[in-house]
């Protein structure tokens, strides 16, 4: 396994079905060594700490998606 930093922005946007909403996009580069493109169902896993807060994102494994 490797590492690499990549940086994303939090953005806004409207619709008027839900109104205003934040989305983080994703950069290409990250796309495409993950395999992943558009329609991808991943997994967000929040984990809050005192000082730093992360996000885990993983693609959402089909095998357990099915046993839901």
């Amino acid at each position: 396994m490797h590492s690499k930093r990549y940086t994303a922005k939090i953005e806004e946007g409207w619709s008027v079905e839900d109104g205003y909403y934040h989305y983080i996009t994703l950069p290409e580069e990250l796309l495409k060594e993950m395999n992943w493109s558009e329609g991808t169902e991943v997994d967000i896993n929040v984990q809050l700490a005192e000082y730093n807060n992360v996000l885990v994102i993983s693609k959402v494994n089909e095998n357990e998606k099915d046993r839901e």
